[in-house]
């Protein structure tokens, strides 16, 4: 079990920078930049409760092949992790959080159709954790954020637990969410959802609809463009969130501060997919 004040002090030494943008400075709360229990970004907010008091068991939860949750959660208890099935390819060449969750020991199993995860969590005896860290616990650690933060903020949103929490708990700001995994209703519904599970409080983030068409996760010539120019103007972020936010705060114009959420190490294999799809810049071959 991990001290939940040493992970406390980790997670408040969080920095806030600027970076100027297109001729305007923005700011950025860097919770990429600090590592608690072996965890960065919003995961070591979400998985504070689980790494304070994690279960005697095992734990089991589900998402992608290279999913950030997935080697946070595996860095913290043993995990049954289940999956579509695995690219043959990827099987027989490990890589990013893939490889890492293997080495971490988790097991993967892969779902065949109409197999029920939870079901078969319960079976083995597993203590389940939804996909993405949606789930209760998540909010002790995202309190804690939103006490680090003043004003309007805008964070990318998967299944809208960070965005969520942080319009709970963030007095008198606006908190904008921008839908990267799900269309803006499905994103609705998911944090109605969990506030349902978590006393029905009814504070919700303001979601920010995307200006152009959106596909989660593929490579595509507008996301690797904005993921460049925000490297060059010094700030690193991850390939399959952070661009389609940041095109969508330019787009509006904000000046809320932009919560870095992580997935730093996802990049190696994003870029790898750009590549392959043809996508990367001719004077971007340094980049792999």
């Amino acid at each position: 079990m991990w001290a939940v004040a040493t992970m406390v002090a980790a997670l408040e030494s969080s920095p806030i920078r600027s970076y100027r943008i297109r001729g305007r400075e923005y700011r950025v709360k860097r919770d990429d930049l600090f590592s608690a229990y072996g965890v960065s970004g919003n995961k070591a907010r979400k998985l504070l409760s689980l790494a304070g008091s994690p279960p005697a068991g095992p734990v089991a939860s589900m998402g992608g092949h290279q999913s950030n949750a997935m080697v946070a959660i595996a860095s913290l208890c043993e995990l049954y992790y289940f999956c579509k099935p695995v690219p043959r390819w990827l099987r027989e060449n490990p890589r990013g959080n893939y490889q890492r969750a293997l080495a971490l020991g988790t097991k993967m199993i892969e779902l065949q159709p109409g197999e029920d995860p939870r079901v078969i969590a319960a079976e083995l005896g597993a203590t389940w954790i939804p996909q993405g860290a949606a789930y209760p616990g998540a909010e002790k650690g995202l309190k804690i954020l939103a006490d680090e933060l003043d004003g309007d903020v805008v964070v990318p949103a998967g299944t809208g637990t960070t965005a969520l929490f942080l319009a709970r708990h963030l007095k008198n700001a606006t908190v904008y969410a921008v839908p990267c995994a799900t269309p803006a209703a499905g994103l609705r519904a998911q944090m109605e959802h969990l506030d349902a599970r978590t006393g029905s409080v009814g504070r919700f983030p303001v979601i920010l609809d995307s200006p152009r068409p959106f596909r989660f996760g593929a490579p595509n010539e507008r996301d690797i463009a904005v993921w460049l120019e925000l490297r060059a103007a010094g700030l690193p972020v991850d390939l399959v969130y952070a661009p389609h936010t940041w095109d969508v705060l330019l787009h509006h114009g904000l000046g809320a501060v932009y919560v870095h959420t992580g997935g730093l190490e996802g990049v190696e294999t994003q870029l790898a997919r750009y590549k392959r799809a043809n996508l990367l810049p001719s004077d971007s071959a340094l980049l792999l």
